[in-house]
């Protein structure tokens, strides 16, 4: 689901986020607040909305099998719906009978947009510990692009318009702050041109971080591969839309588990340059 080549060139902690456990994970999770929220409007008995979040941990789950299923179909939702109806109607048949007969529109979107954000998260605190112990001049241009990359995230990466969207704005709200995700205001169009752009910043720092400075051979060499592997794709990601209708699929894994996983490798390095910050594993050790 999550693949990406040259994985052992990123970080650890972002493969763990970009890996499919982490995937499912968060899939899950968005299963689980939608089952406690259909209880907040009456669509379904509180402890039918408890038996079923409940199920809804990623260790209940064989999730190699749903991510090879996945792979061969092109599509992790039915794998994974089949064997959630089969885990629920383990602990509770009657909970099983009411879950959806189909995933939900935007259940994907929304544990894609969490991963996201959960891989800018790791990305940010290297690239934040990395301003606070470089010379003042350099400081200042990745002090920037962490100001760019905290803004674009945090509007790129909101719940998806389809998830909930037949409920009041109230219960909207709800949902999102369940998952941690904020709610779009404004047209698709402007999401997925924040999505856009977070994608163009992302390419922008790892080129500052090439030459704003001089680290180890090593980790020239390294922010070189990060820059050749994150250009195509996002040059791919900046015209993959030109009508668009909402913002499924904004994150796809093909395109975005590579550039996160570079431009993290490259901010890793960087930071396991600078004098003071503790080292941590990376690619240039």
């Amino acid at each position: 689901m999550g693949h990406y080549n040259d994985a052992f060139l990123v970080p650890p902690e972002m493969q763990d986020v970009l890996g499919d456990v982490r995937l499912v994970s968060a899939l899950l999770q968005v299963q689980g607040v939608l089952a406690r929220a259909r209880a907040r409007v009456g669509q379904l008995p509180s402890e039918l909305a408890l038996s079923m979040a409940s199920t809804c941990k990623v260790e209940l789950f064989d999730v190699a099998k749903i991510a090879r299923e996945g792979a061969r179909a092109g599509d992790v939702l039915p794998a994974l719906h089949r064997d959630l109806h089969e885990a629920v109607a383990l602990f509770n048949p009657e909970a099983a009978a009411q879950l959806p007969r189909l995933p939900v529109a935007g259940w994907l979107d929304a544990a894609l947009a969490m991963v996201v954000r959960d891989a800018m998260a790791l990305l940010l605190a290297d690239l934040a510990a990395s301003a606070e112990h470089t010379p003042p001049d350099a400081a200042g241009v990745l002090r920037a692009c962490h100001l760019r990359l905290t803004a674009l995230a945090g509007s790129a990466c909101v719940m998806p318009v389809g998830l909930w969207a037949d409920q009041p704005a109230t219960e909207r709200a709800w949902v999102a702050a369940a998952l941690g995700l904020p709610v779009h205001e404004g047209p698709a169009l402007a999401l997925a041109t924040d999505v856009q752009r977070l994608a163009a910043e992302l390419s922008l720092t790892v080129a500052v971080l090439r030459h704003v400075s001089v680290v180890s051979d090593v980790g020239q060499v390294a922010t070189r591969w990060a820059a050749q592997r994150v250009g195509p794709v996002s040059t791919a990601l900046l015209g993959s839309w030109s009508e668009v209708d909402g913002p499924a699929a904004a994150f796809d894994p093909a395109l975005w588990w590579p550039l996160l996983g570079a431009a993290h490798a490259a901010v890793r390095v960087w930071a396991c340059a600078q004098p003071g910050i503790p080292k941590r594993p990376n690619i240039a050790a």
